[in-house]
């Protein structure tokens, strides 16, 4: 008589095929479910624009497990200037908030290591004056302000003063988060003393803290 406790050879494949296959089931499901809720909508915007052949983007949940937090992946930079990535940003805003998305923090990140920071609130924002047909260069000028390094720390200063050298200042801000972006760098081109820009007389840098002029 054969010992019930006793396995038998098919059984045993029977087990091991469940074992194997679980995790993988559940892999596809999670996957399927960030193409479907983010990556989907966000390809389809960008895709329909050929501007966008020049670099690769991408969009999926953090750790592809928590839909509070969205990351917007650049993958590979092949050829693209500072406004196609922000382009590139705003249809991915847009294409979230038409989908009705919203999140409570929006990672830029450069082939899986994050650069920059949002609030989600900002990018839905965004998306919806995109959407609206908020002038383009207003977006890119206002965008730098409402970065924040993965420390949690402002990535770029908020400007006041005369709207000429603020508007200069704004640009240049955009056009090195541009570049950190593409490069996955966070070292800030300076000029000037103690590390810091020439700031223009009639402009004052203002910190993250409100009001504190430095």
């Amino acid at each position: 008589m054969s010992d019930p406790t006793v396995l038998k050879p098919s059984r045993r494949r029977g087990w091991l095929w469940l074992f194997v296959a679980t995790p993988l089931v559940a892999l596809l499901f999670i996957w399927v479910l960030n193409y479907q809720l983010v990556g989907h909508p966000v390809q389809t915007k960008l895709s329909a624009d050929p501007r966008n052949q020049g670099y690769s983007l991408s969009a999926h949940f953090r750790y592809y497990v928590d839909p509070s937090v969205l990351v917007l992946d650049l993958r590979a930079v092949e050829s693209a200037a500072p406004v196609d990535l922000f382009r590139a940003l705003f249809q991915s805003a847009e294409a979230l908030h038409e989908s009705g998305r919203r999140f409570d923090r929006v990672v830029l990140a450069r082939a899986g290591s994050p650069v920059f920071l949002m609030e989600g609130e900002a990018f839905s924002t965004i998306g919806a004056e995109f959407s609206a047909g908020q002038n383009p260069a207003y977006l890119i000028r206002t965008l730098p302000e409402k970065l924040f390094r993965p420390s949690g720390q402002p990535a770029f200063d908020r400007w006041e003063g005369g709207w000429l050298g603020v508007l200069g200042e704004q640009m240049e801000d955009a056009n090195q988060a541009a570049h950190q972006w593409a490069s996955a760098s966070e070292q800030r081109l300076t000029t000037g003393s103690s590390g810091g820009r020439c700031v223009p007389p009639l402009n004052r840098r203002v910190s993250g803290t409100e009001g504190e002029v430095i």
